[in-house]
């Protein structure tokens, strides 16, 4: 479904904005947002960098691998290099 809205150009401080209706920003989902200029026209696509929920990091964790160099036997020298006496 396509909505569109008249809106104006404004001053917002020293720069230009625009005010975005409520219920097209709810339908983006986000705030983050990305401006692309193509053949005269302002494109406003969201950004999404959503968290996958709990329920994905199973899976997600699944596919990760550790190699066998990462071991992390040097983690403890960590533990003595000083650097909370600073």
């Amino acid at each position: 479904m396509i909505k569109v809205r008249q809106t104006q150009i404004i001053k917002i401080g020293n720069s230009n904005g625009i005010r975005i209706p409520k219920d097209f920003l709810n339908a983006l989902g986000t705030k983050d947002v990305v401006l692309e200029l193509s053949d005269n026209t302002l494109i406003i696509k969201p950004i999404k960098t959503t968290t996958p929920p709990r329920s994905e990091w199973e899976s997600i964790l699944a596919k990760m691998k550790i190699e066998p160099e990462d071991d992390f036997n040097d983690f403890d020298t960590t533990l003595t290099d000083g650097i909370d006496d600073l």
